[in-house]
């Protein structure tokens, strides 16, 4: 299991992947010349601030975009 997240500078806040500024697509390279088939662990910190009535899509596009790092 990888456990990733981003970040703005060191700070570490728990972005979604590409909302920081760690180079996601030499990541997503690296994992598909490694033939990783593991699993990713997200730990983004938006959910809490958002409105319960929001927080279904936003778990879905967080799903997709660490969906579309293994694809």
């Amino acid at each position: 299991m990888l456990h990733v997240h981003d970040s703005i500078f060191g700070i570490d806040k728990h972005y979604l992947p590409y909302l920081g500024v760690f180079d996601w697509n030499d990541f997503k390279q690296a994992l598909k010349n490694s033939n990783y088939k593991g699993t990713l662990n997200s730990e983004s910190s938006f959910s809490f601030k958002l409105p319960k009535e929001n927080l279904e899509y936003w778990e879905s596009v967080e799903a997709n975009v660490f969906k579309s790092l293994i694809d």
